[in-house]
């Protein structure tokens, strides 16, 4: 089948706006031969996708099938592009640091860049604690700053920092102002569930065998996870960087004196790496 992405395209087009003349002026391409696009598109595949009636276009079942796909393969197409210019003109590095990245690990990054590769610019962005390989997959970062362990297969580590593992308490928590606290001091506590590293951020299971209670539902940013804590619907368990860049009146923030520490890592794909990111890594590793 010659399937090309201009048909896919063409399609797409129509099955979002279900109108042919609106589809045909957003493609910049004539009414009669998009209609003909989409008969002959049809045709090789064998089953009719879109139902055309005097009321106007509607998708058949087999349609909503392919727009799915369709959607999927234009956004496989545009990363592959966007792989393939940056790895033309490496002018550029894009890097998802998720919540709780520290500065300093910023401004190392940044010394290893111009150490390494001194023309190449790198563009840090922030990004929440469950999109990191969603960015990495898409393209729209070359590699992302995370919270080890991850579980995403075809996928280079470099470990940069560890850091203490936090209770984020409310102020009127019965265990607020102690210097440290161990995990089953706060056992019994309703903890904020987590929708990334679930296990090692809820510490499940607990060093006694058992299974924390959690609030639903998990936290999707920094900003809710302190926010849900001072407001008293349960505590947090997160990295100490978090508690110090996302302090709030009501919260607070004491370090677990017996579990292990919180490590961050840069991480990028094995299939898809920009030119720099191995000379940047090494850097890192020496700086």
């Amino acid at each position: 089948m010659d399937l090309s992405l201009r048909t896919v395209r063409y399609f797409v087009a129509v099955a979002e706006d279900l109108h042919f003349g609106r589809a045909a002026d957003q493609l910049f391409i004539s009414q009669p031969a998009l209609s003909q696009q989409i008969k002959r598109f049809e045709a090789q595949i064998g089953c009719a996708l879109l139902e055309r009636s005097r009321n106007g276009v509607a998708l058949t079942s087999a349609g909503m099938v392919f727009l799915e796909e369709a959607r999927v393969l234009l956004q496989q197409a545009e990363a592959a592009v966007a792989r393939t210019r940056r790895a033309v003109e490496p002018t550029e590095l894009t890097i998802a640091c998720v919540a709780g990245t520290p500065h300093e690990l910023k401004s190392r990054i940044d010394r290893a860049a111009a150490s390494a590769v001194p023309s190449l610019e790198i563009d840090l962005i922030r990004i929440d604690w469950s999109e990191p390989f969603t960015h990495l997959r898409t393209a729209s970062a070359d590699a992302a700053i995370v919270h080890l362990p991850h579980s995403e297969p075809g996928v280079m580590v470099r470990e940069l920092h560890s850091e203490p593992r936090v209770a984020l308490l409310p102020s009127t928590h019965r265990l607020a102002g102690r210097s440290s606290i161990n995990i089953g001091e706060i056992a019994p506590e309703p903890v904020l569930d987590s929708n990334f590293n679930r296990d090692f951020w809820l510490v499940n299971p607990r060093p006694d065998g058992s299974t924390p209670r959690t609030v639903q539902p998990a936290p999707i940013s920094a900003e809710q996870l302190v926010d849900l804590v001072a407001a008293g619907r349960g505590i947090a368990i997160t990295a100490k960087t978090v508690s110090d860049l996302y302090q709030r009146p009501g919260a607070e923030a004491i370090p677990i004196a017996d579990i292990v520490p919180a490590k961050l890592a840069l991480v990028w794909l094995s299939d898809h790496a920009h030119p720099a990111i191995a000379r940047l890594a090494e850097a890192l590793a020496i700086d």
